[in-house]
């Protein structure tokens, strides 16, 4: 048996069984629509988005969510850790508690300077006044243009 897809032609090999059997295109009947009957809700005072809170609120409870809330209360977070046999990957680990910085106060010295100059080994100061270390404010005193201010006199620069 030979077939040409090219032309549909017959071949003489072919049955008068195998030319009757045509496949017929399957027509489906459309689907009736139908409208699913309006649902009425006793009035109350409770207003949309209260009912959407309250509604969310027992599915996340019924569902397993969790919810913001819960996160705070946990001593456990996600982060990287070793999974299984040295692979690493996200991982639940306890929380560190957050430190405050503690940065300890460095004793300074505020100077007022008339000009902008640089000490080679001491920094620069600029003309006006200046925070520095007390060992560089006995290197910066030694010269004439530059003294001592007082911390009124800054407060008053700057509108303390």
């Amino acid at each position: 048996m030979e077939e040409n897809n090219l032309n549909n032609e017959t071949t003489p090999a072919q049955t008068a069984e195998e030319q009757s059997i045509v496949a017929e295109p399957v027509t489906e009947a459309p689907m009736p629509v139908t409208e699913p009957a309006p649902v009425e809700e006793p009035a109350s005072d409770v207003s949309p988005w209260e009912k959407y809170k309250i509604a969310a609120a027992e599915e996340s409870k019924n569902s397993g969510v969790i919810s913001t809330d819960n996160l705070a209360s946990s001593n456990l977070v996600q982060g990287m850790g070793s999974v299984a046999d040295g692979v690493i990957g996200a991982t639940q680990v306890e929380r560190t508690p957050e430190k405050p910085a503690a940065t300890p106060q460095k004793k300074t010295v505020a100077v007022h300077s008339t000009k902008n100059v640089s000490l080679p080994g001491v920094g620069k100061v600029y003309r006006g006044y200046n925070i520095v270390t007390p060992d560089q404010a006995e290197a910066w005193l030694k010269r004439s243009h530059i003294r001592l201010a007082t911390p009124e006199e800054v407060a008053k620069e700057f509108g303390r």
